[in-house]
């Protein structure tokens, strides 16, 4: 499901109009742009409740709401600057959060692949991230 600014507007990380920034902010008589609900539709179901929607933690509480995801731009990881920050606001495609989903992160000592376990991510919800990703752009 696509909304306008999905995950970042309102208090629970569901669709609102509370971000400003974004490639396609601004008045006009354009339509916001619609970005894919990666919180919803992605992390809640993919990442579980004790990892990205734990409020609180450090790491990874981008999926909480949208406060919580903008605490986590141009964030350099947990650890360190060589593995990238959580959510890239020049360059969303090499935000952390997404290179970590495809495996094209830094390796070793930055972490493993995400989902952890057995969850696997289909090429919809990878594009669906990515997608997220870009209301983030500056």
């Amino acid at each position: 499901m696509l909304r306008p600014d999905a995950g970042v507007g309102g208090s629970s990380g569901a669709a609102g109009s509370g971000f400003e920034h974004g490639p396609d902010a601004g008045g006009g008589d354009e339509p916001p742009r619609v970005y894919c609900d990666a919180v919803a539709e992605v992390f809640r179901y993919k990442c579980g409740p004790s990892c990205h929607q734990n409020v609180g933690f450090d790491s990874g509480d981008f999926a909480v709401g949208p406060d919580e995801a903008r605490t986590h731009i141009d964030r350099v990881s947990a650890q360190g600057e060589r593995c990238g920050v959580y959510i890239n606001s020049r360059e969303p495609q090499k935000s952390l959060i997404l290179t970590k989903i495809t495996g094209d992160y830094p390796t070793p000592n930055c972490g493993a692949q995400m989902p952890v376990g057995s969850f696997e991510i289909t090429d919809e919800e990878v594009d669906c991230v990515s997608d997220w990703l870009e209301q983030f752009a500056r």
